[in-house]
């Protein structure tokens, strides 16, 4: 299974797209600096795109990747609020 992440920053930046493996549904709307999360899941989500306090990672993309779209494929929309 793998996750597309949406990665929007609510307009500070375009929106960016990650591919990882496995199921990162858990994600879905939430949004670093946000108060309408748990902290385990905003704690998971820095420690994977801000691992060490660096820049974002992974490697975003910057179109969707449709073809990485298969049959069980978790779409998520999250990212970071200003």
């Amino acid at each position: 299974m793998n996750t597309i992440i949406i990665w929007d920053s609510c307009g500070v930046e375009e929106i960016k797209f990650f591919n990882l493996l496995g199921d990162y549904s858990r994600f879905n709307n939430c949004y670093i600096n946000s108060v309408d999360c748990s902290s385990e899941i905003l704690d998971e989500m820095l420690d994977l795109f801000y691992p060490n306090n660096k820049s974002l990672e992974p490697t975003p993309l910057y179109d969707f990747p449709k073809s990485l779209v298969f049959e069980n494929t978790v779409i998520v929309a999250c990212g970071e609020l200003p």
